[in-house]
């Protein structure tokens, strides 16, 4: 019985197509190239917008560190000197602070700009704000009136961040 099953293993073999190698097989049929292919390309259409979001939100974060910078030497400016630094265009640095990005000459997330504000906002009384343009480097937040009362970061319009330092019993510059 057992020269039977041997002879017929021998058959078997013999066979057996000699043109496709099963165990010693090398590289890779085009299906499984395909699907692999489309695996990865599923992989990474789920992927990159959420590393692209990701992105984004680090930008953000290094923003809205600038503008804590920027409050701070803010902020010391008006406890040596006893009034806020005076109002001054977008992308341009106040007098007295010195942490202050400016586009083409630092690096700035999204390439975009800084908005240092101060202005009198009725009887007597400083608003200070400062105002990150966001990704589309366009301000979308109203200029030269109060926007927001309480000290806080505000998210409100578009894409700008505003930091509002608040309104304070001293005039502006």
């Amino acid at each position: 019985m057992k020269d039977y099953h041997r002879s017929l293993l021998k058959k078997v073999i013999s066979n057996l197509p000699t043109n496709y190698h099963y165990f010693g097989q090398k590289g890779f049929n085009l299906l499984e190239l395909l699907i692999v292919t489309f695996i990865l390309g599923i992989l990474a259409a789920i992927a990159v917008p959420n590393l692209l979001k990701q992105v984004d939100k680090a930008r953000y974060t290094q923003a809205i560190m600038d503008m804590d910078c920027i409050a701070d030497d803010v902020r010391t400016y008006h406890l040596e000197n006893g009034v806020f630094p005076k109002d001054v265009g977008s992308n341009t640095k106040p007098s007295g602070v010195n942490c202050f990005p400016r586009r083409n000459i630092d690096k700035i997330p999204f390439n975009s700009r800084y908005d240092y504000e101060s202005w009198n906002g009725g009887s007597q009384k400083c608003y200070i704000q400062i105002t990150f343009f966001g990704k589309n480097g366009v301000r979308n937040s109203p200029t030269n009136r109060v926007v927001f009362s309480e000290p806080g970061l505000y998210y409100d319009y578009d894409d700008d961040l505003i930091l509002t330092l608040g309104i304070f019993d001293t005039p502006c510059q």
